[in-house]
């Protein structure tokens, strides 16, 4: 049997090290950081991976309280996730996981910053307090 690429889903060809050629070298051109970023999130639930790029260290936010999304955003500054096979906004899926289930109408902050994904400044609201 031939070895394969340890990475995730990836099946490429083993070249060195346990990888493919291609995460190889990204790992060699960008170090030990790189092959950190190649292998994080394996083995964890969805939720686990989505709460380990949101940032709870404090400070965060206009007023120092807000977790913010340290993965990609939008370019109105919101973050972007994909949950169960659908894109969405971080601070949608954070309403989703601390609630167990999707908001009804918006998933509104009450801080009023975009990338915040604490779940206590994250409510349901309606179009009408969206628009307010």
């Amino acid at each position: 049997m031939a070895r394969v690429c340890s990475v995730g889903l990836c099946r490429r060809k083993h070249y060195a090290h346990g990888l493919c050629y291609l995460h190889y070298r990204r790992v060699r051109d960008h170090g030990e950081e790189a092959k950190d970023r190649l292998f994080a999130g394996l083995g964890t639930t969805p939720e686990e991976k989505f709460w380990s790029r949101v940032d709870t260290s404090p400070g965060q936010g206009p007023h120092g309280e807000c977790w913010e999304w340290k993965a990609g955003r939008t370019v109105k500054g919101y973050g972007s996730v994909t949950v169960a096979g659908k894109s969405m906004v971080a601070s949608r899926a954070a309403f989703y996981y601390a609630h167990g289930s999707f908001p009804i109408n918006f998933a509104l902050h009450t801080c009023d910053n975009p990338p915040c994904c604490r779940p206590d400044h994250i409510y349901d609201g309606t179009p009408k307090n969206n628009s307010d």
